[in-house]
Order: structure tokens, then sequence, then C-alpha cells
């Protein structure tokens, strides 16, 4: 059963005009507009009586209607109200709030701060030394939130990438006569991954380049070109001046 409390009765009242004028009518009047009933009082005891007055002491004609209506009955010409049906106070319907928490699901690929990253490093670099550092951020939380670096590109490659940190570092000698004197390194970000709605874990990824240009340094000793020189020269030949003797090209 659906409950009734606060409910709501509307009264008719219906007063017989004494007079000619109808404009002399006054509308009777309810002095009492609120009962306490009992929701264990039986089916055909009075609930309560209607009080209401007529200034003019007209007869009342009493009528309830609305939606809760059919629970009580009343008594025309007395006012008095009747249980026509059994009352439930408690009502089986209610409101409460809700707080609705939306769990993460991993949406949101890792982003690169910077759209490239372009770098010149001496050919003398020692090895072990960090070049630079590369860094993406993730919206996402938890695994998802998590980022790891790789260079995925450039094998064997004289660089790596520290996993968590994006460090780039020289792991191998460079030589810009005999090596490569440009570099390009494809960075792989990766989150963690992370599910929510779906039963599959989720993995999301981002790329950034990397372009390395190798800076040449003098470290070679001069040579000569055309090695062995051969010449002859006579025993009564002329000194001659200093524009006149062989030069040596190295």
């Amino acid at each position: 059963m659906e409950g009734i409390t606060g409910s709501i009765l509307l009264l008719c009242l219906v007063g017989v005009i004494n007079g000619m004028h109808s404009f002399d009518v006054i509308v009777p009047e309810i002095t009492t507009s609120v009962y306490n009933v009992c929701e264990d009082t039986p089916v055909g005891q009075t609930a309560f009586t209607i009080a209401a007055t007529d200034k003019e002491n007209d007869p009342l004609t009493f009528s309830l209607f609305g939606p809760n209506a059919p629970y009580f009955s009343v008594e025309a010409n007395t006012g008095v109200v009747t249980i026509a049906r059994n009352l439930d106070r408690e009502v089986w319907c209610g409101r409460s709030t809700l707080t609705i928490i939306l769990d993460d699901a991993n949406d949101n690929a890792p982003f690169f701060e910077s759209i490239s990253y372009d770098k010149t490093v001496a050919e003398n670099t020692p090895v072990g030394t960090s070049l630079f550092q590369v860094h993406a951020t993730e919206a996402d939380t938890g695994a998802a939130g998590i980022v790891t670096y790789a260079i995925t590109e450039v094998k064997p490659s004289p660089f790596s990438i520290a996993r968590e940190s994006g460090v780039v570092t020289l792991s191998r000698p460079l030589n810009y006569t005999s090596l490569s004197t440009f570099y390009r390194l494809k960075i792989n970000a990766s989150d963690g991954g992370g599910k929510c709605y779906f039963p599959d874990t989720n993995y999301l990824s981002s790329i950034v380049y990397a372009f390395i240009t190798v800076e040449d340094v003098p470290d070679l000793d001069p040579q000569f070109i055309g090695v062995p020189y051969i010449a002859s020269v006579k025993e009564n030949s002329p000194v001659v001046s200093a524009d006149g003797l062989y030069s040596l090209c190295c």
C-alpha cells in the first residue's frame, strides 16, 4: 500500500443561498484545516468532524475530493469524516541523496611536453653522459597514470633511455668520421594500462622524435698525402732561392 503521510484532502462546502441577490452570498469558512488521525483507526470509525461556519447560518453540504479522498468518507450534512480504507502512515517510496563516483578509465594517452627534441652532441662526449630528458604527462590515475619510456628505432643505437625518468644517455662512443653524423630516435611513452567497464586492459602510448647531430671535433693528427716523396739533385746544382724548392703537402 502506498503511504498517505502529509496527504491533502480538498473540502468542498456548498451553502444554500438565502435571498434574491447572488452577490449577497458569503462563502462558508473552514475554521479548522488540520486534523490528526491515528493510522490504526478501524474502517468505519469516526476520524474527525469538519469544523466550518457560515455567517448567514445557511445549511452546509460537505464533500471530499483529491487523490487520497477514497481513504475517507464524509457525511454530507454533518461533516463527520469516517475511515473508508485501512490507513498506512509509512511511505513505501522515499528519497535519498546518492553519491556517484566515476571510476577512472584509461582514455588518455601520454602527452609529450615537446613536439620534438633537437640536440647537438660532440663526438668526443664520454659514454654514460646524460644528453637530455623527455617528459610526457598522463591525465589518468593508477596504473594508467604511470608512464614508461623506450627507444623503438635506431638499432644498434649509441643511445639508451631510462625507462622511468626518460633521461637519454650516450651508451656507445660516437665518431664523426667513421660512424653516422646524424641520428633520429623514435621515443615511445606508454602508460601502465587500465580497465573499467570493459574486461580487457587498455594500453595507450604516444611517440616523439629526437634529432641528434654529431659535432666534429679536431681529434686527428695531420697526415702526408702521396708519400713517399722521391727526388734527385745533381751535386753541382746551383743554389736557388726558396721559391724553387719543393713543398710538401699534408
